[in-house]
């Protein structure tokens, strides 16, 4: 996978790594740390990790193999992330329980619809700004590793049928 990883990193020549839902962290870990100590343009690389799943028991309800391994991966290998996301703030706290350091830790709304999902307006505003969002837009994100099986269509729909309702300042964003 490190092998693959460089490959496809070497080709796309991104500024940002963005791995999801902890399957390839700790490979792209390794190709971005390999790419890094040839220098060059590869000296700023910055890793992203990013969860979208909490645990199924508490971090300190965890087995002693699963704290191991928690400190190994969260503790020591997340020393090389730039940053680690969680789609809500309970994911990214998570995080910290499992050991990576609060600095590099931020918890993001993963709702797109932040006037109904926050009902606060500081953190509804708060989200907003952060993301670029203008006060009267409508942002539809859609996730995934394959535009097509993960609901394209249903994302060109949307926006549509958005536009057709009147909406007029409708941002997709397609990751």
């Amino acid at each position: 996978a490190v092998t693959a990883l460089i490959a496809a990193i070497e080709r796309a020549e991104p500024t940002v790594v963005h791995v999801h839902f902890g399957t390839y962290d700790l490979a792209a870990r390794a190709a971005v740390n390999k790419l890094r100590a040839r220098g060059g343009q590869w000296s700023d690389l910055q890793l992203v990790w990013h969860y979208r799943t909490a645990l199924e028991t508490p971090v300190n309800e965890r087995s002693i193999q699963r704290r191991i391994k928690d400190y190994i991966k969260f503790a020591r290998a997340s020393r090389d992330t730039n940053l680690v996301v969680g789609v809500t703030q309970a994911v990214a706290d998570e995080a910290v329980a499992r050991g990576v350091d609060a600095k590099r830790v931020r918890g993001i709304v993963a709702g797109t619809d932040t006037e109904t999902f926050r009902p606060d307006a500081e953190t509804r505003a708060r989200v907003r700004a952060e993301l670029g969002i203008a006060e009267d837009s409508t942002m539809l994100l859609h996730m995934g590793w394959h535009w097509q099986r993960k609901g394209g269509d249903l994302l060109a729909a949307a926006m549509t049928q958005l536009e057709a309702a009147g909406h007029a300042d409708v941002v997709a964003c397609s990751i």
